[in-house]
């Protein structure tokens, strides 16, 4: 019985950031990729973290402290994504069940979760594959997905004990 898997789910079209590129890099990639989490890699390629929108939103200034225009793109080009990315502690294969990744993304307050494997970023799974998830399978029109065959193989099963 196969399981749905987070390979199923996944985004695999991930824009990233370098470790030390600058805020204003990433607040410009961001807002021209439409995307809230930057899986932040080092030169060689490596993951380091995740860099989410509310990230780049806690490391803002205020707006009370008025800064020029000018004085807020120096500041931002100045700060590392290093300095605000959380740290890519939790990561799965894409092998792993979605609802281990589900969980996962539920008991740490995660946004998304970076899939790995083989040591290389190959994918993103967040809140909102969740969503698409849901959506498919709510959609009576779309073809069966993996986890409506085994609900269906199921029903069968028991049908057949009966």
């Amino acid at each position: 019985m196969s399981m749905l898997t987070v390979r199923d789910i996944m985004t695999t079209d991930v824009v990233t950031i370098l470790d030390r590129d600058s805020m204003e890099t990433a607040e410009q990639t961001m807002r021209a990729a439409r995307v809230h989490h930057l899986p932040v890699l080092t030169r060689m390629g490596r993951l380091v973290g995740v860099l989410s929108h509310c990230d780049v939103l806690r490391a803002t200034m205020s707006c009370i402290a008025e800064p020029t225009a000018d004085e807020e793109i120096a500041i931002k080009q100045s700060i590392p994504v290093a300095m605000l990315m959380q740290p890519a502690e939790v990561t799965v294969a894409p092998s792993t069940t979605v609802r281990r990744a589900a969980r996962l993304l539920s008991r740490f307050d995660y946004g998304c979760l970076p899939v790995v494997e083989g040591g290389k970023l190959i994918g993103l799974v967040t809140k909102g594959c969740f969503v698409d998830l849901v959506d498919r399978l709510l959609d009576d029109s779309a073809a069966p997905s993996p986890f409506e065959e085994q609900r269906n193989l199921l029903h069968r099963r028991n049908e057949a004990r009966h």
